[in-house]
């Protein structure tokens, strides 16, 4: 399962780091995870560099 976490695009001065560093998490307690969706891998991509 893919799981996502989504924050709303105005300011948030309650965090005291950049949101857009990714350097840094998310507190799980103000953004949670959500579930996005499942990637079944169930073959061999195929050879898409081939011409």
């Amino acid at each position: 399962m893919m799981l996502v976490q989504i924050m709303s695009d105005d300011a948030h001065p309650e965090l005291n780091f950049d949101p857009l560093d990714d350097t840094k998490i998310w507190p799980a307690e103000q953004f949670p995870w959500l579930p996005v969706g499942k990637m079944t891998l169930n073959k061999n991509p195929d050879n898409y560099s081939q011409k």
